[in-house]
């Protein structure tokens, strides 16, 4: 019953200070009364609107960075580095191990790749790049459609048909139609020899820092031109669930390709690898940046939530009248530390409740955002050069696509958003505590006789 007394009294503080407070009068009452009775509202609302605007920035820096962190990282294990890799040394009859694979539970795909160094050349131009070789239903699993997308002709890498990504074939300059060589080095005395191929298609994962070095043709091709002493022969595996029993079913993968393994490739151990291992430093990369961005937008929670505690400490000099009524009609000091305590609760929800909202409707709306800055930086910087007779400006990019995604995957968490709302409320009672602290000391007799 004190409690539900207490969170009244603390309701009604607020409200009658920050939601509808009593307007000012023209003059000074009550020894300035009047004059602070506005100071104590601007200062609460000022502390409700610092909560929200401070969750905003903060929101929107944790859903972009996990869509951004979500779309390379998907694109990553669907595109290049599989759920999982396995790889032996010794000799093997790869569409029986396939086949072997497809037959466990959890795994709806297995497929064959050989990776190695080349030198694409096309007329006077030449850029390196990775040669993927891999077999025809590679391009067909969900995982791969799903991210990889044709530019321009199609996935085809039968016979002497190569498919390049779109940075790839941007910085050679070349189409679909096109001629090019695979420039490769057998290692050792022999010397680099040169592999023609036609380009069939070109595509994108939406990722430059992918889309820059793949040359895709057949696993056949890749067997033939790439040197075995540098190449990597390995079979990608896709599982059902990458972020969960991809890693459970690692000791049931090699124990099944020992078990079919013949010949002399019984004495060669398979090993293999999850997507968390092949891409370790990237992915801690991502998670520490991620981290970081967080520490630095938490900060201003912090702050803000310092600023509550400044707005109650003004609201119990304020009130120190009423609270001196209150303790002389039999109020206790654990009664009045409750009521200012909860009035901060009371700011930090409803700062929390604005700052979330605002900043769930901005981080959904954020790639539209980002192409609105665009297109008016664009207009400012053109501009000069436009009333000058000057050639205009290449647009000006806020996200440069050869680091970051070029469009945003954007899943709001409710439960994270939960989570930072209830966070910085629980800041704000912390940041209350002292000044009701004060509050709740406050003698009777001292205030009467002052006043």
């Amino acid at each position: 019953m004190k409690v539900a007394n207490a969170a009244f009294a603390a309701l009604r503080i607020v409200g009658s200070s920050a939601i509808a407070p009593k307007r000012r009068g023209k003059g000074r009452r009550r020894g300035g009364r009047t004059q602070k009775m506005g100071e104590e509202t601007l200062s609460l609302r000022g502390a409700i609107f610092g909560i929200g605007l401070s969750l905003v920035p903060f929101i929107l820096v944790l859903v972009v960075a996990d869509g951004m962190i979500e779309g390379i990282t998907s694109r990553y294990l669907e595109t290049f580095s599989y759920h999982l890799q396995a790889s032996s040394f010794g000799p093997h009859d790869t569409p029986l191990l396939a086949e072997t694979l497809r037959k466990i539970p959890g795994i709806r795909g297995a497929f064959r790749e050989l990776r190695g160094a080349a030198l694409v050349v096309h007329g006077s131009t030449a850029s390196p790049a990775m040669v993927r070789g891999v077999d025809g239903g590679w391009a067909g699993d969900p995982g791969v459609a799903g991210y990889l997308r044709i530019v321009d002709g199609f996935f085809s890498v039968e016979s002497r048909r190569v498919v390049l990504g779109d940075e790839l074939a941007s910085t050679l300059g070349v189409k679909v139609g096109d001629s090019l060589s695979l420039v490769t080095g057998a290692g050792g005395d022999t010397a680099p020899k040169a592999s023609l191929f036609r380009v069939s298609g070109i595509v994108s994962a939406g990722y430059r820092d992918l889309d820059r070095s793949w040359a895709f043709i057949s696993v056949e091709n890749a067997a033939r031109i790439l040197p075995l002493q540098s190449r990597q022969d390995f079979i990608g595996i896709k599982t059902e669930e990458p972020y969960g029993i991809a890693e459970d079913l690692r000791p049931h993968i090699a124990a099944a390709l020992q078990e079919v393994s013949e010949g002399e490739a019984k004495h060669f151990l398979w090993r293999v690898l999850s997507w968390k291992d092949l891409e370790r430093n990237l992915f801690e990369s991502f998670a520490m940046t991620r981290s970081l961005l967080l520490v630095v937008m938490g900060l201003t929670v912090v702050v803000a939530a310092v600023n509550v505690g400044s707005a109650i400490s003004m609201l119990t000099i304020e009130r120190s009248r009423d609270i001196a009524i209150m303790k002389s009609c039999g109020a206790t000091t654990p009664f009045i530390l409750s009521v200012f305590v909860q009035a901060g609760g009371i700011t930090g929800l409803a700062g929390s409740l604005f700052g979330c909202a605002v900043g769930s409707l901005l981080a959904w709306q954020v790639n539209g955002i980002i192409s609105l800055l665009e297109k008016m930086l664009g207009i400012i910087i053109r501009l000069p050069a436009l009333l000058g007779g000057n050639a205009p400006p290449v647009q000006p990019k806020l996200l440069d696509p050869a680091y970051y995604l070029e469009t945003i995957p954007v899943n709001l968490d409710p439960w994270a958003i939960l989570a930072v709302g209830v966070l910085a409320t629980l800041l704000c009672l912390l940041a209350s505590a002292l000044p009701a602290l004060r509050a709740a000391r406050i003698l009777p007799l001292e205030v009467f006789r002052k006043t």
